[in-house]
């Protein structure tokens, strides 16, 4: 693939990113967890959710904090609110996983684009018997010391 191409791709990678990285810092309150709604039977004999399949329908947080699973009932009142954060909560942990994954695809770009850089540099160099292959020579310097060496007894 050539360099140029490598570099339009890097620049529509990064373009996207930007993007998502936009509508990413747009989302403001979030509620980690997730809202749920349930059926519970309240136990009486002569209610009506003895007999039902489902029973009483109740709306639910349930998240978790330091490894502990936390359920809390959400009251009818605060249930659109708390639908809203959690989300909201969604959809931010979702182009986070997009942004870090566009991350990781313009770092291999990134290195398929310098390799081709080198390539490009080297091949003007072969004709002067620059080779990749060639091991670099070592040059090993010693360090003058200006003090007398102290001996030990």
């Amino acid at each position: 693939m050539s360099s140029a191409n490598l570099k339009q791709r890097i620049i529509v990678l990064q373009q996207r990113g930007r993007d998502l990285l936009d509508q990413l810092l747009q989302i403001q309150p979030l509620l980690r967890g997730s809202f749920t709604q349930v059926y519970t039977r309240c136990g009486k004999l002569n209610c009506w959710c003895a007999q039902s399949s489902k029973g009483h329908p109740h709306v639910r947080l349930t998240w978790s904090e330091n490894g502990q699973l936390t359920t809390r009932k959400v009251p009818a009142q605060a249930a659109e609110r708390i639908r809203e954060l959690t989300g909201n909560y969604r959809k931010f942990r979702s182009l986070r996983r997009k942004v870090l994954g566009l991350q990781g695809r313009l770092q291999k770009l990134l290195d398929t684009y310098e390799q081709s850089l080198i390539v490009q540099a080297q091949r003007p160099l072969r004709s002067l018997g620059f080779t990749s292959k060639m091991s670099p020579r070592t040059y090993q310097r010693r360090q003058k010391s200006h003090r007398p060496k102290k001996r030990r007894a």
